[in-house]
């Protein structure tokens, strides 16, 4: 038996239910698919008004933007995505997997074809959500948020379809400096067997990775993390960088929210900052100084004033 048996089988029976915020906001969304070779990626819709996007970090789902939801969507058309392989979404599979003439794969390390489901490479992601955000929105201008691993990603989604993106809004975007060396390493929660183990391992890395504030570590934030973690079928490789070459081909309206200690990028957040006004010298760029990873959670009244501010920036 295999560490992955073992793993699958500690967690065969774990089913945890969600938040009763997420349930409320589920049940309020109207719920969009759109096509992969075997199966669909969903989005969630909420709101009238300008369309504004989310994409949300890596293992994740739409509920790292639930305390970010029910405000916007009062001004906005809010969609949030379940990027491939997480949260409802199905993995990429057979020609979702196949580069294009002139894509490049931007995986670091050669790749064991044994491990399942298949990574994703950036070239067909973005080209594939950019295709399904013009089918989605074919005519208005698109304010596309990104956080973390969607922050990249949402970089990339702009460089194939620059024309349509009014504003670009980067959260503890990855793909721009090395990891903080100082951050803790992850606890494994794999082989927890109960609910219990699994909220306690999580309850402890969203402490490490995503908030700051040990105070703002909360029921529901443990939550997202727990059923985030198990609904996560896309593994994460090595990647080369690409945000930055992508930020400079699609010469974006950029800003950007982070958080003073986010623990991935917080200590090179001021070289972030003047990196962004060398690419858009109009780069309005935030920084939420109690604020961790995850800032858009962690300080969201704060994140959605200075978001709505940028938003309505020309």
């Amino acid at each position: 038996m295999t560490v992955a048996d073992l793993q699958d089988k500690s967690l065969a029976n774990l089913d945890i239910k969600p938040h009763p915020t997420i349930a409320e906001w589920d049940e309020k969304a109207e719920r969009i698919e759109t096509p992969l070779s075997k199966g669909r990626i969903v989005w969630r819709k909420w709101g009238s008004g300008p369309p504004l996007v989310f994409f949300h970090g890596g293992s994740g789902s739409w509920t790292h933007w639930i305390r970010n939801i029910p405000d916007l969507s009062r001004e906005y058309t809010v969609y949030a995505v379940d990027l491939p392989g997480m949260g409802d979404s199905d993995p990429f599979s057979d020609d979702d997997l196949k580069l294009l003439a002139g894509e490049t794969n931007d995986f670091r390390d050669p790749l064991d074809p044994s491990w399942q489901p298949p990574p994703i490479a950036m070239a067909a992601l973005s080209r594939i959500l950019a295709g399904a955000l013009e089918t989605m929105i074919p005519t208005e201008a698109i304010n596309l948020v990104g956080f973390s691993f969607g922050g990249m990603t949402a970089a990339n989604v702009t460089a194939r379809i620059p024309q349509r993106i009014r504003r670009l809004v980067l959260s503890g975007a990855a793909g721009l400096v090395q990891r903080d060396p100082t951050m803790k390493p992850l606890a494994t929660w794999r082989f927890a067997a109960t609910e219990a183990e699994l909220a306690k391992v999580q309850r402890q890395n969203v402490g490490i990775l995503m908030l700051h504030d040990p105070k703002s570590i909360d029921d529901l934030a443990v939550n997202v993390q727990m059923r985030n973690g198990l609904r996560t079928l896309s593994r994460k490789p090595p990647r080369h960088f690409t945000t930055l070459a992508s930020l400079e081909r699609a010469k974006p309206s950029l800003a950007a929210i982070w958080g003073r200690f986010d623990a991935i990028s917080g200590w090179q957040v001021d070289q972030i900052r003047e990196t962004f006004l060398q690419l858009d010298p109009g780069c309005q760029f935030h920084v939420v100084e109690n604020g961790g990873h995850w800032v858009a959670y962690e300080r969201a009244d704060e994140f959605n004033r200075v978001l709505k501010t940028m938003l309505r920036h020309d």
